[in-house]
């Protein structure tokens, strides 16, 4: 059974990037609000977190969906095999 263990290595893999991605994206909203919130307000550098956070929730989003489909697919794939 090593291509269980190894498919549940990816499986735990994937979901440790997407709940990385998911704190990095928290950590850089947070520091957009509050470089906009500053006085003097930094707006590029508010901006340019806030398209940073943009981007890591964008690629946990991305790294679940995948997970997602892998795991359906190989659920049909094991119904199909059954009957």
């Amino acid at each position: 059974m090593p291509g269980d263990a190894m498919e549940r290595v990816r499986s735990i893999a994937s979901l440790v990037f997407a709940a990385v991605f998911t704190a990095l994206a928290y950590m850089f909203f947070s520091y957009s609000v509050s470089l906009l919130y500053a006085q003097p307000p930094r707006v590029t550098a508010g901006l340019m977190a806030g398209l940073a956070g943009f981007a890591f929730i964008s690629a946990a989003v991305t790294v679940l969906r995948d997970w997602l489909i892998l795991r359906a697919a190989r659920a049909v794939e094991e119904e199909r095999g059954k009957g």
